[in-house]
């Protein structure tokens, strides 16, 4: 007596599928095998980009002053869509996040500003560079560079709290 046996777990599903006996077996075995098939296929979609939208690489370097500013948070708001984010190495330099593992921003208008991660603090920011910011960058397709020289506010008005 010929039989199998093939467990495959698709999502939170796990399919069984066995060979009957007898001789009508056969044909049952082949439609089995194309349900087994469509199945795997619908679940491998999923693994997909999903509504990812278009994306752009955007790297570079923030100063304040002329002095590289590390564990500083920049992001990229864009008009429509998630924003992407980074945060600063010590030499200054950042390579944004659209979502965890996955580079860069969306293409198009973004909205930048700065911010020190909850409970740190650094040099502080001035407003114009913080949530209110109205610098606005156009993120291309491919491999952006942006780089920020921020002027620290030498008054001491308008800058935000260092946490």
């Amino acid at each position: 007596m010929d039989v199998w046996r093939c467990d495959q777990h698709v999502g939170n599903v796990t399919l069984a599928l066995s060979q009957p006996t007898g001789p009508q077996g056969f044909g049952l075995k082949f439609a089995q095998f194309g349900l087994l098939t469509a199945l795997l296929a619908f679940g491998l979609m999923g693994c997909g980009r999903g509504d990812r939208p278009p994306l752009g690489g955007v790297t570079g370097t923030i100063t304040m002053d002329g002095i590289p500013v590390g564990g500083l948070i920049v992001m990229f708001t864009p008009e429509k869509g998630r924003p992407a984010a980074a945060t600063t190495n010590s030499d200054g330099t950042y390579r944004l996040e659209y979502a965890y593992g996955v580079n860069g921003a969306n293409l198009g208008k973004n909205k930048v500003h700065f911010e020190w991660p909850m409970g740190e603090s650094g040099p502080p920011i001035p407003s114009k560079y913080g949530q209110k910011s109205e610098l606005t960058y156009e993120v291309t397709s491919g491999s952006n560079t942006f780089d920020f020289d921020l002027e620290s506010d030498k008054s001491g008005k308008e800058e935000l709290p260092v946490n």
